[in-house]
């Protein structure tokens, strides 16, 4: 039986052991580790990647699948013009929105708007090169690299040369690093969003796309958890859902040489584009009011999500295993204790009567009570008269009455 036991806590020290190495391991899910967000999107819609458009919450993959889904995504030339933004320290707790920092992302959401293909990754435990996917989309599309140049020296303040072709071409640049600081930080990022507008808004092509990403210097960030919100990335997830977002680029689909359809659209009268201005005016502040009430109170399908993705851990499952092999010892042990007791108390005398109380005799309790009962038959036919018979007197009085 001590054997038993001893083996047990040998095997509970064990587990103990493992799961400590466990949480001990850099590759551990829940410590903190260095993330780099890659979020790429395009105004032409790409259906194959339809499917990969996560929540922000569970936006995590690997090296292996992250390159698979850009390889897929480039070799499909989506763009007449590549955007590579390459913003060093930037990390998934720089896109959680709050009332002071929701202006710091304007023109960042104001492109990403446009995109039918938006798919952002918050957490990737690997860095991109930004030359190696310029020589990839130059080598699969064609397409020319242009630097963008950010330098005080510029003279003429442009970020590129200026172009007003369609030609595929790829314009790389890299933001200044972000500091530690947060007022500063949120300055840079203020910033950096304006150069974002300058980059994009020089494209002479509606069709255009954007990887954003960091490649160096990524602040040690911790995998997004219960309540964490990412405003800014879940609401651009949800507008790329919508049919009018995805195919809005058809609009611009190009018929002939020099021709888009937006060109060849109907001449509406005035008051027909009031009515349309006013339409649209309306429908923008619904957007609005619905987006801060979404803000507000959130998506409970969502934190429902969010509350099981946390619930299933590597952690909570160890916890509850743990719990039940120390329940089981417990039970094991009380019921070997349950036996010892049961037979110690087996093996001591049965204690003897105490002394001044005699043994009570059954024989002479039954014959005082058989002695008993004769008396009491005796006074009952004792006051029974004589003339009346004992058959008689037993009968209920109406029945006698009757008879007589």
């Amino acid at each position: 039986m001590n054997l038993k036991i001893i083996n047990l806590l040998m095997g509970l020290q064990a587990m103990g052991l493992v799961a400590a190495s466990l949480f001990a391991n850099d590759d551990h899910p829940f410590r903190k580790t260095e993330t780099f967000p890659v979020i790429f999107g395009s105004h032409k819609e790409v259906p194959d990647l339809r499917g990969q458009i996560q929540p922000a919450y569970r936006s995590a993959i690997d090296k292996q699948p992250l390159e698979q889904l850009l390889k897929h995504f480039l070799d499909s030339c989506p763009a007449d013009s590549l955007v590579l933004i390459d913003q060093p320290g930037i990390s998934s707790e720089d896109f959680k929105l709050t009332p002071s920092t929701a202006s710091l992302w304007t023109q960042f959401a104001r492109y990403f708007h446009r995109c039918g293909t938006f798919i952002p990754y918050l957490q990737t435990q690997v860095s991109l090169s930004q030359k190696k996917l310029a020589d990839y989309y130059v080598r699969n599309c064609e397409a020319e690299v242009i630097k963008a140049d950010l330098s005080k020296s510029n003279p003429e303040h442009k970020l590129y040369p200026h172009f007003g072709d369609t030609r595929r071409r790829v314009i790389t640049v890299k933001l200044p690093p972000l500091s530690t600081d947060p007022e500063e930080r949120q300055d840079e990022l203020f910033n950096n969003d304006l150069l974002i507008h300058e980059l994009v808004s020089g494209i002479p092509s509606p069709f255009f796309a954007i990887i954003y990403t960091n490649s160096e210097g990524a602040n040690t960030t911790q995998p997004p958890g219960l309540f964490s919100e990412y405003f800014i990335i879940d609401e651009l997830v949800r507008s790329s859902r919508k049919p009018e977002i995805r195919d809005q680029w058809k609009k611009n689909a190009p018929l002939e040489e020099g021709q888009f359809l937006g060109d060849l659209g109907e001449v509406k009268p005035p008051l027909m584009e009031h009515k349309k201005r006013l339409e649209k005016k309306r429908q923008d502040e619904e957007y609005v009011q619905s987006k801060k009430v979404r803000m507000e109170a959130g998506s409970s399908v969502d934190k429902l999500v969010e509350k099981l993705d946390a619930l299933l851990t590597v952690e909570s499952v160890l916890l509850v295993l743990l719990i039940s092999i120390f329940s089981w010892v417990v039970w094991f042990t009380c019921k070997i204790l349950v036996q010892i007791f049961n037979g110690i108390r087996g093996a001591l005398p049965t204690a003897s009567q105490p002394e001044g109380k005699p043994q009570v005799n059954n024989n002479e309790t039954a014959e005082k009570d058989s002695k008993t009962k004769a008396k009491t038959a005796e006074t009952v036919e004792s006051r029974i008269p004589e003339n009346i018979d004992v058959k008689q007197a037993e009968e209920p009085t109406t029945l006698r009455r009757r008879k007589q």
